[in-house]
């Protein structure tokens, strides 16, 4: 009968359970058997269960393993399940179970790859673009009839072929940068926007395929022929390029804007003459960079967007009224023309906006305008200050040669002098009238203008209760200017601004060098100046007056003459030269004169090279003047000086012949004086023509009251020693005289 382990269990704790007699056990037949020969049976019975169970669950989780490998799933850990739950759960047929549902979804699975490889295949043949399928190596894998016949129309089958032999026809890559090297570096989509390959214009995209483990396996490659874009694109730019030349050489500013009038364009000249640049006006209103206003009122005189879309087209020429506001505030005229337009449908589809400036232009036509106004009365001018200086001239004259005949402690000296004085100031008067006129070219030379600013405008100012600040410049340029004349500028120009601040202010006198450019919109040549700028604080010019200060006999004084601004401008003009105002009102005026400038100072002064004084009683004179009086006068006044003969002509005809019977004689004549201008007559300049043929080292000294010939600036290039301006100054002739007839060299100024 055989021994169960239980059997040996139960006999072994009996035995155990009495340890104080003997180990011995009873069983079941009455025999006695020893515990530890119990104890081995059990263990050796234990050993060869262990190991059949041990077989049996080895074999278990072999097959379980293989399994989940096959199903894709981690083999188990030996923590998972010990032996003997492996041999009482069943794994292998739950396994299986589930490996015949994994099946069955695998199949299922398989016709939608089917279905999906179908759709994917119909896609990769109708894609517009050529597709290639490339390996690590560039191995050509699959492509798409597109791809055939961009690259390999001359061969039936590439596959296998290195991509660079079909693209690139060469071993080499084709592309400084391949497309496929490129993602495989990166590991992400690599994109060439624009190459050339095999007579195409190509993009290409070039997308990694990656396995489980996220490594790149293949490349997709997308080649996209855009031959017929990039040469609709060049044709477009090549279009746009003209265009765009076109617009910025124009003389014009342009503006084009959509519908609603947002700015689509503004060229280079829009942008200068608006201040807006073509980033900052882009999208805005047309009316937000683009602001007209009249000149008389300053009211937006148009909205240009609207009246265009309305009438199809706008134009403003010059002789409109209106002033374009530039972004800094500054203002300029401008004429105008806008047209609609047209998309393809015919319907409008934004306007177009051509203007320029013409700021230049109104400028001129003012200074024309204003040259016209000065012209006509210089016409009257000229006349009578002719013969106002006729009359002077005796009137002085009588009064010199009276004071010459009385006594040194007579009565009457006082009122002859009082009398001259008030010639000279009716002078002043003349020499006004004559900057009108023809007469009243400067008589120029290089003189220093800062010297000239601070004595006239010290003289000006004496008693007044303004101040004034001087800021000139320490190197000021020298000017070729008619000193009297200028100073005559400065004196009215300062007594203007005097006269503007009733209860006092102040006053700013600068003057500064300056380059004037080829460019420049002032009325005046390139080249060097002074500018002279006189500021006031006062209470400015009203706009509307702006116009007319510079017109002559135009006054808002009580007691003005108007000839004050007047005068200034014609000399200033006579001088080559510009004068501008800018005014506002509550706040003062500036003027800003132009002159000419010479940067070189003159040679010598104007002075005779000293001399023993002469005597007038040897001489002998030939004066030629139209005007009786003044012959009359002048013979009496160089007869009570000592003067041997003085001989009278009326005119040039008369004196060449008195002059050369005198010749024929062999008593010629010391000195002749010869009057510029004789109406209806032979003047001064013909008359020393024919002298100077009778007599070439003939002493004659020019004179007049009124000209705008040469030959009283620049006297000595037609033979004459000297100029006596009308009417005489007693000493000033005095002094002539003797220069001349003394022979005394006399050095003309630069």
């Amino acid at each position: 009968m055989s021994t169960t382990i239980a059997d040996l269990c139960t006999k072994a704790s009996q035995a155990l359970a009495n340890p104080g007699e003997p180990l011995l056990n009873l069983d079941e037949t009455g025999d006695l058997t020893p515990v530890a020969q119990l104890i081995n049976e059990l263990i050796n019975h234990n050993r060869q269960l262990t190991a059949e169970n041990q077989n049996a669950s080895t074999y278990i989780r072999n097959k379980v393993n293989q399994l989940l490998t096959v199903m894709g799933t981690l083999p188990l850990q030996p923590e998972e399940l010990d032996d003997k739950s492996l041999i009482l759960s069943d794994p292998i047929g739950i396994v299986a179970k589930s490996f015949a549902q994994i099946l069955d979804h695998l199949h299922h699975t398989n016709n939608k790859l089917e279905l999906a490889r179908d759709e994917i295949q119909a896609i990769f043949e109708a894609v517009g673009g050529g597709v290639m399928v490339v390996d690590r190596h560039g191995r050509i894998l699959s492509y798409n009839q597109r791809f055939h016949e961009m690259f390999a129309t001359g061969e039936k089958d590439i596959l296998g072929k290195q991509c660079r032999e079909v693209l690139c026809q060469s071993q080499q890559p084709l592309l400084s940068r391949c497309p496929h090297q490129a993602m495989l570096t990166s590991g992400k989509t690599e994109f060439i926007p624009e190459c050339y390959i095999n007579n195409h214009n190509l993009t290409i995209v070039a997308s990694p395929v990656k396995d489980k483990n996220g490594e790149i396996t293949r490349s997709v490659i997308l080649y996209t022929d855009i031959s017929m874009l990039k040469a609709a694109q060049n044709e477009l730019a090549t279009e746009k390029e003209r265009l765009r030349i076109t617009l910025q050489s124009i003389a014009e500013g342009v503006i084009t804007t959509d519908i609603e009038g947002r700015i689509i364009l503004v060229n280079a000249v829009a942008e200068q003459l608006t201040g807006w640049s073509q980033e900052m006006a882009r999208g805005k209103k047309v009316c937000e960079i683009f602001w007209l206003v009249t000149d008389q009122n300053r009211q937006e005189c148009i909205n240009i967007t609207t009246e265009t879309l309305k009438n199809k087209n706008l134009s403003l020429d010059k002789l409109s009224d209106s002033i374009l506001i530039h972004q800094d505030g500054s203002e300029r005229w401008i004429s105008l023309n806008a047209t609609t337009l047209q998309a393809k449908d015919g319907a409008t589809s934004g306007i177009v906006v051509a203007f320029r400036d013409i700021t230049t232009e109104k400028e001129m036509e003012s200074e024309i305008q204003k040259a016209r106004k000065i012209e006509s009365l210089g016409v009257l001018a000229g006349g009578l200050a002719h013969d106002f200086n006729n009359i002077l001239t005796g009137i002085i004259g009588n009064i010199n040669l009276a004071t010459m005949l009385s006594p040194p402690d007579s009565p009457a000296t006082e009122k002859l002098s009082q009398a001259e004085k008030a010639c000279h100031r009716a002078q002043s008067l003349t020499l006004q009238l004559l900057t009108f006129a023809k007469g009243g070219a400067p008589i120029r030379k290089t003189t220093s203008v800062a010297e000239l600013i601070k004595e006239t405008a010290e003289f000006s100012l004496r008693g007044s209760n303004v101040t004034c600040g001087l800021h000139l410049d320490p190197d000021l340029w020298m000017a070729y200017i008619d000193e009297g004349q200028i100073s005559q500028v400065i004196n009215n120009m300062v007594i203007n601004a005097n006269q503007a601040m009733a209860g006092g202010g102040d006053i700013t006198i600068t003057a500064r060098n300056i380059e004037v450019t080829a460019d420049t919109t002032l009325p005046i040549k390139a080249g060097k100046y002074i500018t002279l700028t006189i500021s006031d604080t006062g209470c400015g010019i009203e706009p509307e007056l702006m116009d007319r200060i510079f017109d002559p006999y135009f006054t808002t004084k009580d007691t003005g003459s108007g000839l004050g601004l007047a005068s200034c401008y014609a000399i200033v003009k006579k001088h080559d030269g510009h004068i501008a105002v800018h005014s506002t009102i509550g706040r003062g005026t500036t003027f800003t004169v132009y002159l000419p400038a010479r940067t070189q100072r003159p040679p010598a002064p104007l002075t005779a090279k000293p001399s023993p004084p002469v005597a007038l009683q040897p001489l002998k004179i030939l004066v030629m003047d139209d005007e009786l009086m003044i012959r009359e006068l002048t013979q009496a006044m160089l007869t009570q000086l000592g003067c041997q003969v003085v001989d009278t002509a009326v005119d040039g005809k008369e004196a060449i012949n008195l002059y050369r019977h005198a010749i024929e004689q062999n008593a010629p004549y010391d000195l002749v004086l010869l009057d510029l201008t004789i109406p209806g007559g032979m003047g001064g300049k013909e008359t020393m023509e024919q002298l100077r043929q009778i007599d070439p080292d003939v002493k004659a000294i020019v004179s007049s009251g009124y000209s705008s010939d040469a030959s009283m600036t620049s006297y000595q290039q037609y033979g004459f020693k000297a100029v006596i301006p009308k009417p005489y100054q007693l000493q000033q002739f005095i002094s002539t005289i003797q220069s001349v007839a003394s022979g005394a060299e006399v050095t003309k100024e630069e």
